[in-house]
């Protein structure tokens, strides 16, 4: 288990080409990761601040419920649990994963033994340093459900460094949060909807 507080800005393809060539700069390094979202059909587990993926990078893959603890314009903290797992099944056995359970159901208690995979994202996030306290940023080129989006996050060791994060953006870039930023779990689910109503 880990506390996870980040800010995120969504990019333009522009923008977010600009924040590439710095990262090359100071050497980002670029990786692939695949995230295969869980839910149960009226998405509970969403309403109640709970996100539930499978994320593979290469041969590995990783099971992660995310607790929502709260949310802001430019960001949002949270609780991360984690789980050995060897890939991402189609359906996923949540009596297999008794404490996984455990934490569903503080928020959703009525909660199916499996819960069927809704479908994937992947990103390609280049992680690089930033000159402000000591913070790494993950710059982020995500498709799914034949959409391309563009994130850049900054997870923070404390939210007292949020204003020297934005006010670097700012400076450097020209970034500054204009809208309250939907996660990549949110993203999909809105495409998976409107992709449903075609």
């Amino acid at each position: 288990m880990n506390k996870e507080i980040e800010v995120k800005i969504l990019l333009t393809a522009e923008s977010f080409g600009q924040v590439f060539e710095y990262a090359r700069a100071v050497g980002g390094v670029t990786a692939t990761q695949t995230n295969h979202y869980y839910d149960m059909a009226d998405e509970s587990l969403r309403h109640n601040g709970l996100t539930l993926r499978v994320r593979t990078k290469g041969d590995t893959a990783e099971l992660t419920l995310k607790v929502k603890e709260s949310k802001w314009a430019t960001g949002a903290s949270s609780t991360e649990h984690h789980f050995p797992i060897d890939n991402a099944p189609d359906t996923l056995q949540l009596g297999d994963y008794p404490d996984l359970l455990d934490e569903i159901r503080k928020r959703v208690p009525q909660v199916p033994d499996t819960l069927l995979r809704l479908g994937s994202l992947t990103t390609e996030r280049t992680c690089f340093p930033l000159p402000v306290c000591d913070l790494i940023a993950e710059l982020d080129k995500s498709t799914y459900l034949d959409r391309t989006d563009y994130e850049l996050e900054c997870e923070l060791h404390d939210p007292s460094e949020e204003s020297a994060c934005l006010a670097f953006l700012k400076d450097t870039f020209g970034l500054f949060p204009a809208q309250t930023v939907c996660g990549k779990y949110h993203r999909f689910l809105n495409r998976l909807h409107e992709k449903q109503g075609e």
